[in-house]
């Protein structure tokens, strides 16, 4: 086996945690693309490459795979674009590699066609997807031009964040206008008994209810719905003969699941451009923050109750404004940071 490398993530440790949920689902998708890595290194080495040449190309391939692709877009190997490969080598390589090279792009460029062309083999990737990547894997034209304009006008290097995690964590609480008591003197008790279940998640859609509809508290970080620029979009009739998948415990899960995985994907967009928790809108942040912890408390929730037909309706319903919130949150932040939103990668 190949010596794995070691795990050296940086997140905006106390603005938006990982969850155990989204901790635990990385976890396996990182095990998973591991194992892939090893069956490339066995590949190599059958093959008749030596080990340290086979070492090399699957540690190139894990700064793609996982330091890269894993950890900010949290998906697997079918959802890798020639986008990503472009900003993984044009730009993402730049922001992260202390002493790029140009050898060092070309021989990544070259152990990622490799990797590539044997998932291709394995067919664990399709023909289309092996057809779209290959011509950005091919475009070391570009990826020259990316180092020429690195090597004219380097980036201008950053003091690193010395706020500790008490620090960290400070400020949060103040952006959420928590105090510690609030903190520790939680609206839902996490001990439901079986009678009282069907009541917990009542309790939580009362409390969704009460934060994001309008009438709701004014007083609450959650009130940027004002901020909305466009009406949300009209339904788009379905194809003929198709009918609208019905509201489910299950869609409900993954709906949320989706939004919970999303937040920590901007929060980890943030840290790649190295945008400090406190150059962040106080209300904006906030409402993220509020939600995330909101939708944390509900997943666990959604594993354990079915819950009625129109208590599943009414929490699509409120997830839905939750959701469109988080998008203008989004947008206001970025908008203040000097972002394009339309990069973010989900």
């Amino acid at each position: 086996m190949y010596g794995r490398m070691a795990k050296n993530h940086c997140e905006m440790g106390g603005t938006i945690s990982m969850s155990n949920i989204l901790e635990s689902f990385e976890t396996e998708l990182i095990d998973d693309m591991e194992d892939i890595l090893d069956d490339f290194f066995s590949d190599l080495v059958t093959s008749g490459l030596k080990i340290p040449t086979a070492e090399r190309h699957t540690a190139n391939v894990d700064l793609f795979l996982i330091q890269y692709h894993a950890f900010h877009f949290l998906q697997g190997i079918d959802a890798v674009t020639p986008e990503r490969v472009y900003d993984f080598l044009g730009v993402w390589y730049f922001q992260r590699v202390f002493s790029p090279r140009r050898s060092d792009m070309s021989s990544i460029l070259g152990s990622l066609k490799r990797f590539f062309n044997f998932l291709h083999q394995e067919n664990q990737i399709s023909n289309e997807q092996w057809n779209r990547l290959k011509p950005a894997l091919n475009d070391k034209t570009y990826f020259q031009e990316r180092y020429l304009e690195y090597e004219t006008n380097p980036p201008e290097q950053e003091d690193e964040d010395d706020l500790s995690d008490e620090d960290m964590c400070e400020l949060v609480n103040s952006v959420l206008n928590l105090s510690p008591s609030d903190e520790e003197d939680d609206d839902f008790d996490d001990d439901h008994d079986g009678e009282n279940s069907l009541a917990s998640l009542k309790d939580v859609l009362n409390h969704l209810k009460e934060l994001v509809e309008p009438g709701g508290r004014q007083d609450n970080v959650i009130s940027l719905e004002s901020r909305l620029q466009s009406p949300q979009k009209p339904d788009l009739p379905l194809p003929a003969g198709q009918k609208q998948p019905p509201q489910t415990i299950e869609s409900l899960r993954e709906y949320c699941l989706a939004m919970h995985r999303a937040n920590l994907i901007f929060i980890r967009w943030l840290d790649r451009y190295r945008c400090h928790p406190t150059d962040l809108p106080p209300e904006a942040f906030g409402l993220c923050a509020s939600c995330d912890s909101m939708l944390e408390f509900l997943l666990p929730i959604l594993e354990e109750e079915q819950g009625t037909e129109e208590e599943i309706e009414k929490a699509h319903e409120l997830l839905d404004i939750m959701d469109r919130m988080l998008w203008a949150a989004r947008h206001h932040i970025t908008q203040v940071l000097g972002l394009d939103l339309r990069l973010l990668p989900l």
